[in-house]
């Protein structure tokens, strides 16, 4: 949520109209990371996704990326027309998307297989569900105080951290 609301919010200007902005963003981040779920699974992606440390040094990077880029794609862009900025919008997420949709199903089977005989996972879907929220906040005051591409760059500096962690004490 620290990467996805700064972008909605940067987005408003370059698309014109806030409910628009969200319409295109939203389906973007729910069809990129949908994908990024979906391919989870195949045995390509599990070798990437089980080093973790390279996973999370990746979608930092590509965060960082598109957080760098994203305000002078948007100053090129801006004479475009509506259809080629949704295009543009699109993929613009759909690579950051698929990043941060191959953890989900990645963590569950994870978990399945940690802690067979407990059922953890209801708690694991309250504890996302939580975290989305707080993330959603967390956010918009972030935002709010030290700007969007600020906000934007803490989030993949979330991934740099638990990169570090998980190089530690994992």
């Amino acid at each position: 949520m620290l990467v996805e609301i700064p972008i909605i919010q940067k987005m408003v200007l370059y698309f014109g109209n806030p409910s628009l902005t969200f319409s295109i963003i939203l389906f973007s981040i729910l069809l990129s990371s949908g994908l990024g779920s979906l391919i989870s699974g195949n045995k390509y992606v599990k070798r990437f996704t089980d080093n973790s440390y390279y996973y999370l040094l990746f979608t930092a990077i590509t965060i960082l990326i598109i957080g760098f880029s994203l305000n002078k794609i948007i100053e090129i862009t801006n004479d475009y027309v509506m259809m080629q900025k949704m295009v543009i919008g699109f993929l613009i997420i759909l690579p950051m998307g698929i990043l941060m949709g191959i953890p989900f199903p990645t963590g569950i089977s994870k978990l399945k297989n940690i802690y067979k005989e407990e059922d953890i996972l209801p708690l694991m879907w309250g504890a996302n569900g939580i975290f989305s929220v707080i993330g959603s906040l967390l956010a918009v005051a972030l935002s709010i105080k030290f700007g969007f591409n600020s906000t934007i760059y803490i989030g993949a500096m979330i991934y740099l951290f638990l990169l570090f962690y998980i190089g530690v004490f994992l």
